[in-house]
């Protein structure tokens, strides 16, 4: 399942980019992982999305809303992290970026549409800085 293997992942590249993982056992919680910014001590509930669909050549499609189909708020997650599984890639982003979005459309690494308003968020580790 893509899902768990983007989880582990993600517990992977934050521990590179020099943050703590936080496994969440419970799946009552409204996030899969935390992250703890030992620097600033500040803990970020992280929402984790991947895909494997395309839109089209340029752009890939993310379903980005909770299991009963209702959108992502400010009081369920800090950070949605989405993992484009063929490019081997996360975009970091706030989740206020995607308030009222249940579907997404981030650009694929040879897109031909630049800039696109995601693309800032492409491996953007620096937002556990913030």
């Amino acid at each position: 399942d893509y899902g768990d293997f983007a989880q582990l992942l993600f517990h992977a590249r934050l521990k590179q980019n020099g943050f703590e993982p936080l496994f969440v056992t419970s799946g009552s919680l409204p996030f899969d992982v935390g992250a703890w910014n030992r620097e600033t001590e500040k803990f970020y509930r992280v929402q984790i999305k991947s895909t494997q669909c395309r839109h089209s050549k340029n752009l890939w499609r993310v379903c980005a809303r909770r299991t009963d189909g209702t959108c992502y708020t400010k009081r369920d997650a800090d950070i949605l992290a989405i993992y484009i599984a063929w490019e081997d890639t996360f975009f970091l982003m706030p989740v206020d970026e995607v308030l009222k979005h249940t579907h997404l459309l981030v650009p694929s690494k040879d897109s031909i549409v630049k800039p696109h308003r995601f693309d800032k968020y492409r491996e953007n580790w620096k937002i556990f800085k913030q």
